[in-house]
Formats: C-alpha cells, structure tokens, sequence
C-alpha cells in the first residue's frame, strides 16, 4: 500500500508577516522594520472582521518571507502541499491572492476547520501521512495536530518571520525539509 505524504503549511510567521492597521482603509503603508533598516511597500489587505459576522472589513498589512515561494514550489514538486492556518479562511484566502501562494480554495484548511472535528479520512486522505511545517513550538500547535490526528502526523518546526531579511527561508532549509520529509 503507498502512502501518500501531505504537507501543511502554516501562514503567519511562517510564509507571510502581517501587523493589523485597524477598521479604516489606509492609504498606503510603509513598513519601516528598524532591526533590518528595510522599507517597503507592504500588500494591503482588506478581510471581513470574523468578530461581528463578517459586517465590517479588517486591515492588514502583509509581507511575503524571502524563499516561502522557492520552499512551496520544491514542495509541490513532490508531495500535495495544503496551507493550514490559525487564521480565518478569509484572511489566508486574501494572503494567498496578494503573495501568489497558489493555493486553490480547497487547499486552506483555517481557523474554521480546526474548530470543527479533527480531519476525517477522506478518500483525499486515505492512506495519507501528514507532515506539519509551522514556527511555533510543538507544544503551542495542539489545535492543529489534534486536527491532523488521523494522519499521524510529523511537527517540522521553521524559524519565525517578523519581517526581517536575515529570516528568509534558505535554499540549505529547503533541502532539510524535503530530507526530514523523504525519509
């Protein structure tokens, strides 16, 4: 019987960097990150509130990490790659249009589906393996691996991104991820 491996991604501080900018549009944001000296023009993005049912629209500026394109890509040259998120499904729909993620709709799994019952074995996952790549420790991540339970799943954790150049994703990390995954 092959198994087939899924890989999930978180979002924030793993893929993108975003900081909330409030309820009202602004009109451009200039990040300005003091560690590093850099500034850039952020994505703005624009996401129905989930505190009062969607009735008013969220703020954020967003960054894409340095190498989260190159990782997703040497991913998906192997394995089926799924974003998995803390966030709402509207706000990682929004990061994935504006950074060019290339998730379709069906591969977000958000705050909305970790909520619910753990992942069901689905014909998509029968026989499946799941491996989970995110920057928080382990012990922080007992939503998402509950959610992943049925896939007996394997933590693979990335050093976090607040946005500064030195947290690009390195070609070596690439590498020790898609080792840490093959075996």
């Amino acid at each position: 019987m092959t198994i087939t491996k899924f890989v999930f991604i978180d979002l924030d501080e793993t893929l993108i960097y975003a900081q909330f900018c409030g309820r009202t549009d602004p009109r451009s944001v200039k990040l300005t990150n003091s560690y590093s000296g850099i500034k850039e023009t952020a994505a703005i993005l624009r996401v129905p509130s989930p505190i009062d049912n969607k009735n008013t629209l969220e703020y954020y500026s967003s960054e894409l990490r340095p190498g989260a394109i190159q990782l997703l890509s040497a991913l998906r040259k192997k394995y089926t790659v799924l974003m998995l998120t803390a966030a709402t499904i509207d706000y990682a729909e929004a990061n994935n249009e504006a950074h060019g993620l290339g998730f379709s709709e069906a591969q977000i799994y958000g705050r909305e589906h970790t909520e619910s019952a753990p992942l069901l074995s689905s014909e998509q996952f029968k026989n499946g393996k799941a491996y989970l790549i995110d920057n928080l420790p382990r012990a922080d991540n007992t939503r998402k691996m509950g959610y992943l339970k049925l896939l007996n799943p394997v933590y693979l954790q990335i050093d976090d991104y607040y946005g500064r150049i030195d947290e690009a994703i390195t070609a070596e990390q690439i590498s020790t991820f898609l080792k840490e995954i093959a075996d």
